[in-house]
C-alpha cells in the first residue's frame, strides 16, 4: 500500500515537530566524556555534538533541500528577475517556499509554546507581540561612510527608494503606549506594519538587531531569531528569577542573485545606522552569513559612533 504523495511530504515536519516537543519537555544533558569515542568519531558518537544538533541535521533536509542548491546554478541576476520560467527560478522559489514554512510553522510553534512555559513557570507575566516596522533605506550609505565614491552606488532599479523592513519581537511590556494587535495565534500578538517610530519602543530595554542567515540567497527575518529571545530570557530568568525584557529586531536584507551586492549590505547598514542614532541600549548580532554582515555593521558602527553599541 503506498501513501499519498502529500502524507509523504508531510511526514518529515510531523517527526521534527514531536522531536522538538520532546526535547523542550524532556531536555537531554551532554556529556562529552561518556560519548567518546576512538577516532575517527562516528556520527552518533561525536563528543562535540548535542543529540539535538544530531537529529536535526538528519530531518532538516528532508524539510529544506538546500542539496539542490549544490547544482550549478545561474549566477547572472536576469535569469532570476525575467518574467520566463526556468530551472533556476524554480529551484530558488522551492528552497524559499520550504525555508519560509519551516520558520513560520514550526519555529514559530516552538517559539511559542517556550513562551508560554514561562509564563506558566511565573517567569513572565506578559504576552510575546511581532510584526513588521519599516525604516529608511540609506541608498548613499557607502559613500556617506567612506566605502566607495557616489558614483559608484548601485544602479535605481535595485529598489533604492524602498524602505528596509523590520521584524521585531517582544514582549508587550516592551512597547510603550496604547496599539492594536491581532491574534497571531497559540498566544502570539501582532501588530500592523507602521515606521518604527510610531511604535514607541521602551527606551529603557535592550534592543539586539540581528542579521539572518542563508548564504545571502535564501532565509528569512522570522528564522529561528523569536526562538532565540525566549532562550535568553529563560537564561537571564533562571539567574534572577524573573526575565527582563528583550526587544529582537531582525532585518530583511534584499536577497541575491535578485539583488546582487552590496543591496544586502545596503540594507544592514541602513538598520544600524537607524537604530543607533535612535536608541542608547542596542546589541548586534547575526547567524552564518548574517554574521559576517554582523561584523562589518559593528566595526563600522564602532568607527562612527564611538561609545554607543554595546560591546
Amino acid at each position: 500500500m503506498e501513501l499519498p504523495d502529500n502524507l509523504l511530504t508531510a511526514l518529515p515536519v510531523l517527526i521534527l515537530i514531536v522531536t522538538l516537543l520532546f526535547l523542550m519537555s524532556h531536555p537531554l544533558e551532554h556529556n562529552a566524556e561518556e560519548s567518546r569515542t576512538a577516532k575517527p568519531y562516528t556520527f552518533w558518537g561525536h563528543p562535540k555534538k548535542f543529540f539535538l544538533e544530531k537529529l536535526l541535521s538528519l530531518i532538516f533536509p528532508h524539510v529544506v533541500p538546500f542539496h539542490k542548491l549544490c547544482n550549478p546554478l545561474s549566477h547572472k541576476r536576469a535569469d532570476y528577475v525575467s518574467g520566463e520560467e526556468n530551472e533556476h527560478k524554480s529551484t530558488l522559489r522551492e528552497v524559499r517556499s520550504r525555508m519560509d514554512f519551516f520558520d513560520e510553522s514550526i519555529m514559530h510553534f516552538a517559539t511559542c509554546f517556550r513562551w508560554n512555559r514561562l509564563i506558566k513557570k511565573g517567569k513572565r507575566e506578559d504576552f510575546l507581540v511581532g510584526g513588521t516596522v519599516m525604516i529608511p533605506r540609506q541608498s548613499n550609505i557607502l559613500a556617506e561612510w567612506g566605502f566607495k565614491s557616489a558614483g559608484e552606488s548601485p544602479r535605481p532599479d535595485f529598489g533604492e527608494d524602498m524602505p528596509v523592513e523590520i521584524e521585531i519581537t517582544c514582549p508587550a511590556s516592551a512597547i510603550e503606549g496604547s496599539i492594536e494587535y491581532i491574534d497571531g495565534g497559540q498566544g502570539f500578538q501582532k501588530f500592523k506594519m507602521c515606521k518604527l517610530e510610531d511604535l514607541m519602543l521602551s527606551a529603557s530595554v535592550p534592543i539586539i538587531l540581528y542579521y539572518h542567515g542563508g548564504g545571502y540567497a535564501v532565509g528569512s527575518a522570522r528564522d529561528s531569531s523569536p526562538y532565540f529571545i525566549c532562550s535568553l530570557s529563560k537564561e537571564k530568568s533562571d539567574r534572577n528569577n524573573k526575565a527582563p525584557p528583550l526587544i529582537l529586531a531582525s532585518v530583511k536584507y534584499r536577497l541575491a542573485p535578485e539583488n546582487p551586492f552590496p543591496a544586502g549590505l545596503i540594507d544592514c547598514l541602513s538598520a544600524g545606522k537607524f537604530f543607533l542614532e535612535h536608541y542608547s541600549n542596542v546589541h548586534i548580532c547575526g547567524f552564518s552569513a548574517g554574521g559576517n554582515f554582523a561584523s562589518v555593521v559593528g566595526m563600522e558602527c564602532v568607527r562612527k559612533y564611538p561609545g554607543k553599541l554595546k560591546r
